[in-house]
């Protein structure tokens, strides 16, 4: 991941948590949760963790950690 690449999580982040267009927030959470689709976007979520500064980025990318982690370790 590019610094593009990360303002552009943290737009789609904020289009999620903040705008009352429903079509818009639709569209930003099926584009952010590609995240969660495999095991190789943990070092992604990893990047915005440590280079964001939006909130709600880093909620994206916790949660999609969390999720990451959840279905594709074995305990």
């Amino acid at each position: 991941m590019n610094t593009e690449q990360l303002q552009q999580v943290e737009q789609l982040s904020n289009t999620l948590y903040t705008t009352g267009n429903e079509g818009a927030r639709q569209e930003a959470q099926s584009r952010l949760l590609s995240l969660q689709t495999s095991a190789e976007n943990i070092p992604t979520c990893q990047f915005i963790l440590d280079n964001s500064q939006s909130h709600f980025a880093l909620l994206v990318a916790a949660n999609s950690l969390t999720s990451l982690i959840t279905t594709h370790c074995e305990w």
